[in-house]
């Protein structure tokens, strides 16, 4: 897939192209895209006059992004979770978080910022870049965090600054002005994590911790072990005790949703075109594909292909 269209589709997803106002976009080839429908200072930006074609959910993210709605209201589901960011909010998805669903209000007034993942890994310098790879590495949930008006005025004016100075210069100059964003924005992405971590703590039972790792284990494990023996001896309890524990905290099972989470995988991944259904189910790490996509229909109610069908029609 071409570094446009990785854009291009993230875009879409996200319903950019069908908010009220017009949306503009300026982009560093293969590193950076930003897009939003502010439309403040009075610049003349490139509007965006082609809409990708349709996208089908669930999506795994192959960039890293930030979205900012400054007004109106968008909710997310990604990695099991649901996710509203409203006004002066944030949310940044890592590369490799599954996105099921959106929707966003037409009045919304959002900036949209995505970077390329091996940017972020090579490009961002210093103790923060360091941070920040450490970071994606490590997380596998997006960070939410409510800015507040001055500090979401201020990353307004941060990004229309950058967007306007990039649509007028040559590559190399908007080089440089995206090493300097990046590093200003790894800063603001690491105080909204300590921010995000802050509030977590200290609203958090024990319940809801143990169910917050759980997620996050099964995120990252899931093609590994798709027991529930195997994430609750990550926490150090019996499976009883682990199923009793998550079953209070959201009222489902453990064992329904390590299952929902390998069949969104499993989507995702066929999604792209990009694999047969051979490849999934080792991707996924069944031993077979027939036991793979004895799974998935059991799940769905459709085989591998019959869902692929079923998204052509």
């Amino acid at each position: 897939m071409n570094d446009n269209k990785r854009y291009d589709e993230l875009v879409c997803a996200f319903g950019i192209n069908y908010l009220n106002a017009e949306a503009s976009r300026v982009q560093v080839e293969g590193k950076f895209c930003l897009v939003d429908n502010l439309q403040t200072g009075g610049w003349s930006i490139p509007t965006i006059s082609e809409r990708p074609s349709r996208i089908h959910f669930p999506i795994k993210i192959t960039l890293g992004f930030c979205l900012f709605c400054k007004s109106g209201q968008v909710s997310i589901r990604v990695q099991q979770r649901n996710y509203t960011v409203s006004d002066n909010g944030a949310l940044v998805v890592f590369a490799g978080q599954i996105v099921e669903k959106v929707d966003v209000r037409k009045d919304t007034k959002l900036i949209f910022a995505a970077l390329d993942s091996e940017y972020i890994m090579t490009g961002i310098r210093g103790p923060h870049g360091k941070n920040i790879r450490q970071m994606m590495i490590h997380s596998h949930e997006p960070i939410r965090v409510d800015l507040g008006e001055t500090e979401g005025d201020n990353f307004v004016h941060l990004c229309q600054s950058v967007k306007h100075i990039i649509s007028n210069c040559d590559s190399q100059t908007a080089d440089g002005i995206l090493s300097g964003f990046s590093y200003i924005f790894a800063s603001l992405l690491l105080k909204w994590t300590r921010q995000g971590t802050q509030n977590l703590s200290l609203s958090a039972s024990r319940e809801k911790e143990i169910l917050l790792r759980f997620e996050e284990d099964l995120h990252n494990f899931s093609r590994k072990d798709k027991t529930v023996s195997f994430y609750a001896r990550r926490q150090c309890i019996s499976d009883k005790h682990f199923s009793r524990t998550i079953k209070k905290a959201c009222g489902r099972k453990p064992l329904d949703i390590i299952r929902e989470y390998v069949i969104l995988d499993a989507k995702s991944l066929l999604l792209t075109g990009r694999y047969s259904v051979k490849e999934v189910s080792e991707k996924l790490g069944f031993t077979n594909d027939s036991f793979f996509c004895r799974y998935f229909k059991l799940a769905t109610g459709k085989s591998p292909l019959e869902f692929l069908k079923s998204t052509q029609d």
